[in-house]
């Protein structure tokens, strides 16, 4: 059980058998029952899966599509350029 009341099979050997490695045919976009679209590269031991919109692995920091676009730069900003830098960390 994966925490949304959904029992599953453990095993991904059907899945992954379902889409044979093939070095020549080993990418597609399939769209998801929610309606994103995602890239998923077929690997000899595996499948990856991307996002095609926002960040790879679909976060959202600060509810922005990345952390420069949400609330990073408007933190660098208001601390000054030099926070968090080496410049810091330099003994006198």
């Amino acid at each position: 059980m994966f925490g949304t009341g959904v029992a599953m099979d453990s095993d991904l050997k059907p899945f992954l058998d379902s889409w044979p490695y093939d070095p020549d045919d080993c990418i597609r976009v399939i769209t998801l029952a929610d309606g994103r679209e995602v890239l998923q590269v077929r690997l000899p031991l595996g499948i990856e899966q991307y996002n095609l919109d926002g960040r790879p692995d679909g976060s959202r920091p600060h509810g922005a599509e990345s952390a420069s676009a949400g609330g990073a730069k408007d933190e660098h900003r208001r601390r000054g350029p030099m926070h968090g830098s080496l410049a810091d960390m330099r003994r006198p």
